[in-house]
């Protein structure tokens, strides 16, 4: 709040009730040749949009431009919550190591029934996917976050800087949800693949392949059944297939784009 100007400050206190903060926009946006700030005011998160001039717009003659701006600032704190989150866990290293594991018991299903080499072959499928995906996540969030602090740096976000993020945005969620739809596809494939192993007389193996049937089955437990694991996770999978689908949509026909709306402070 202390490096806008003091005209603008002063604009955006006058709007600020008993016990509130105001949080504003890590830069300036411009949409339509206008530019504006972003007031968000703490907790009920209603916002304002003023013009760089000073003048405040009502509601709706800055619909698009104060949605514009909500949706941007929801996707800096994705990525700097969930993003970096997905980013900071060992999902490579798991499933490389669960590569290296399915290629050591790989002799073990030459030489089997069709409907068995198939069921290897889908489970074969899941640490291709999860880690073709998982180097999507890191990189979207990497990008991402240069991308933000440019932009702290330069104090002024466009309309393509907005796509550009919301592009990064939907590819984290599409790779998310790839990682986890694979693990609920496969599912009826690994218990196949793992009771064969488990009928096997595993003394007659190696120490490398014992250890490594040990761990497909410890990995095995840690992935999805043919359901997500929790209710958060299926509400995340939705959230992600919804994102996809409204991203199709102009932005003022987008869930929650009438709340967004009704918590502008801006006058009616």
């Amino acid at each position: 709040m202390n490096s806008i100007p003091g005209n603008i400050r002063e604009i955006a206190e006058g709007y600020k009730k008993e016990g509130e903060v105001i949080e504003v926009f890590p830069a300036k946006i411009e949409l339509k040749s206008n530019v504006y700030y972003y007031f968000n005011y703490i907790p009920k998160n209603e916002k304002l949009l003023v013009k760089e001039n000073g003048s405040i717009l009502p509601v709706d003659q800055i619909e698009w431009e104060a949605l514009v701006a909500n949706s941007y600032n929801n996707a800096i704190n994705v990525f700097s919550t969930v993003g970096e989150n997905w980013k900071r866990r060992k999902t490579l290293q798991i499933y490389k190591n669960v590569q290296k594991q399915l290629h050591q018991v790989e002799p073990l299903f030459r030489g089997v029934p069709m409907e068995m080499k198939e069921a290897y072959s889908d489970y074969c499928r899941i640490p291709k996917v999860v880690i073709e995906n998982q180097e999507i996540i890191v990189n979207n969030v990497k990008k991402a976050l240069e991308h933000v602090k440019h932009l702290r740096e330069t104090e002024l976000i466009s309309y393509e800087d907005y796509s550009y993020l919301l592009s990064l945005q939907l590819g984290l969620a599409e790779a998310g949800t790839k990682q986890n739809e694979v693990q609920m596809e496969t599912y009826h494939s690994r218990v196949k693949v793992l009771r064969y192993l488990k009928e096997m007389k595993t003394s007659l193996f190696d120490v490398k392949t014992i250890y490594a049937i040990k761990m497909l089955k410890f990995h095995h437990k840690r992935m999805h059944t043919d359901q997500p694991r929790t209710k958060s996770e299926h509400e995340d999978m939705k959230e992600a297939y919804r994102l996809k689908e409204e991203s199709k949509l102009p932005i003022t026909e987008r869930t929650g784009a009438s709340e967004i709306l009704n918590g502008l402070r801006n006058p009616r």
